[in-house]
């Protein structure tokens, strides 16, 4: 993973960063179950799938409303209202 602090931070970033903070990255999951939940699931980087699974099954984040499914625009930038938002997820909830 790399830092670079002018570029946005992508959802499928933060998920893996709020994942690995709160120290749920051992766990074993199943992502080909991501295809159920989230619409755009093949754009989820296949390093990072895990993760996402991880921080939604977690409540940290969230997708929006896409018909049936949700999705998750993991290389979509986050804006301070959302991050505010995960982080708020991950460790006040």
């Amino acid at each position: 993973m790399h830092f670079y602090p002018t570029s946005a931070a992508k959802r499928e970033d933060i998920a893996l960063a709020i994942v690995k903070s709160k120290g749920y990255q051992d766990e074993i999951v199943d992502t080909s179950r991501l295809n159920t939940i989230f619409a755009d699931a093949s754009d989820i980087a296949p390093e990072k799938a895990k993760y996402v699974l991880i921080a939604y099954e977690q409540g940290f984040v969230k997708g929006s409303q896409d018909g049936s499914k949700l999705l998750f625009r993991p290389k979509d930038g986050l804006t301070r209202a959302e991050a505010a938002q995960i982080l708020f997820n991950g460790f006040f909830k």
